[in-house]
């Protein structure tokens, strides 16, 4: 009980946040303040969910079968060659090829991959692995250097 009470201290602006912008969103669909395109009514939203809920699981279910695997592949990438650059100075160099946005690489992925969902993989892969590679990167960067020389000595 006492860390629901924590929790709701702690949060309860972010919940009247929610609840505000749910409200206005409500309130602009019900007076199709910008049309019933862009806004449409709460209960066409949810009438939608209701009819499409085996599409909505099946496009899930798709989506997993690209994102595992990719979020893998960029994890074991990013470890082993964050681990092995942690200690070398191609940093820089891989700083500058990860600041390429993906939108620019997707035409070259498109036309180069052997399949579309080869090439989906590899842009998911080129999206997920910067983040833990240079974390490991600065992970390794910033062991102490008497653990180093320990472990020189111990081989």
């Amino acid at each position: 009980m006492r860390k629901v009470l924590k929790f709701i201290k702690d949060y309860w602006i972010t919940g009247c946040i929610y609840l505000a912008m749910f409200l206005g969103y409500k309130y602009i669909a019900d007076n199709q303040l910008f049309g019933g395109y862009l806004f449409p009514a709460v209960s066409k939203v949810a009438n939608s969910f209701k009819e499409n809920i085996g599409t909505l699981f099946m496009n899930m279910f798709y989506s997993f079968q690209l994102m595992i695997p990719a979020i893998i592949i960029a994890v074991v990438i990013a470890i082993v060659g964050g681990t092995i650059l942690g200690m070398k100075v191609v940093h820089p160099v891989v700083y500058s090829i990860s600041v390429i946005p993906s939108i620019l690489m997707s035409p070259f992925a498109l036309l180069m991959a052997p399949s579309f969902r080869i090439a989906s993989l590899f842009l998911v892969v080129y999206n997920t692995i910067w983040a833990t590679f240079f974390a490991t990167i600065n992970g390794i960067m910033t062991i102490d250097k008497v653990y180093l020389d320990k472990a020189k000595t111990l081989e």
